[in-house]
């Protein structure tokens, strides 16, 4: 008996599960996360796409401040959560004194979180201070 059960388990485990929410609707896949395709559209995603949601208010960047509330950690992980939404690759990147590479990529003078986003060979910092910056501070090749 324990070895029908058993194999009626792993029977079960074998079987793939969709997600559906209660009204029958299949949930589609998100997309394969990729790079954004240009500077201009990773501007525009920035400025359209960059909320912050701090106890159940809404602001948008780079209008209304959130410093007092949120460290600079917590918004580069919503912008990185948010473009993985979006089916975009958007890492964290911790900088030292304003610099990345010994570029001047922030105001900021102590450890500091943004975000590093690759657009075709080009490596670009978007600064989680306003005024939201974007630095290029690298080439791939």
């Amino acid at each position: 008996m324990k070895y029908l059960l058993l194999a009626l388990l792993l029977l079960l485990m074998a079987i793939p599960v969709h997600a559906m929410p209660l009204d029958g609707t299949e949930i589609p896949d998100p997309p394969d996360p990729r790079e954004f395709p240009s500077l201009e559209f990773f501007e525009r995603w920035r400025d359209a796409k960059l909320l912050l949601y701090i106890e159940g208010r809404q602001y948008r960047l780079p209008t209304e401040l959130y410093s007092s509330v949120k460290d600079c950690d917590d918004v580069a992980e919503t912008w990185q959560r948010r473009a993985l939404e979006d089916g975009f690759l958007l890492s964290q990147q911790v900088i030292r004194y304003g610099k990345l590479l010994g570029i001047k990529v922030s105001k900021t003078k102590e450890l500091h979180m943004g975000c590093l986003a690759i657009i075709g060979n080009d490596v670009y910092y978007l600064d989680t201070y306003a005024p939201y910056d974007i630095t290029l501070v690298c080439r791939r090749d």
